[in-house]
């Protein structure tokens, strides 16, 4: 689904580049409905990319503190 696309590696993986010309521009959003609103960030990997995650599709999430977290 534009603008993200999955990962042949990983089964579930979307990724969608920050610089894709698909993006809606930010005063776009500002009346929009969110259009997954099971869809929350959790956090970011090891390199600072969003960690975001689809609650009605995974149903129960079980999360624990990432290495260096209190």
């Amino acid at each position: 689904m534009k603008p993200f696309s999955g990962s042949a590696r990983r089964t579930g993986l979307w990724t969608c580049p920050a610089s894709s010309p698909d993006l809606a521009d930010q005063d776009a959003f500002q009346a929009a409905d969110a259009p997954y609103p099971a869809l929350v960030f959790l956090g970011r990997d090891g390199v600072g990319r969003l960690v975001l995650v689809d609650l009605e599709h995974v149903g129960v999430l079980q999360s624990r503190p990432g290495r260096g977290d209190p």
